[in-house]
């Protein structure tokens, strides 16, 4: 498959006989190549070794600067790529109440 010829909405990529490492990093390079304003990424690079995460997070913040990008990781390498990060940690149970608390929002 030739990635500069896939053009492909997220449902399509599921029906892919692909594995699912090889779906993840076609949902990131489909991601990467995105002009959205909001990108949400639960675990992104999970499928993928730690310094070619770290590489694609780089290169989706470098450009996607005016865009809001959500990302929840267990990986605390990551951190250092993003600008404002929540840590959860131990207290990730009463996840609402700890994110209330520390950016001043509410939750309905």
């Amino acid at each position: 498959v030739n990635a500069n010829s896939i053009i492909l909405d997220e449902t399509e990529a599921n029906d892919l006989p692909l594995s699912n490492g090889e779906i993840q990093r076609l949902k990131l390079f489909m991601t990467l190549h995105s002009r959205k304003k909001i990108i949400l990424l639960d675990e992104p690079t999970s499928f993928i070794p730690s310094n070619d995460s770290k590489s694609f997070l780089s290169k989706l913040v470098s450009e996607h600067k005016d865009s809001i990008i959500f990302i929840a990781t267990h990986e605390q390498s990551l951190r250092d790529i993003i600008t404002k990060s929540i840590y959860l940690g131990e207290d990730c149970g009463k996840s609402g109440k700890l994110i209330s608390s520390k950016i001043n929002v509410g939750f309905v």
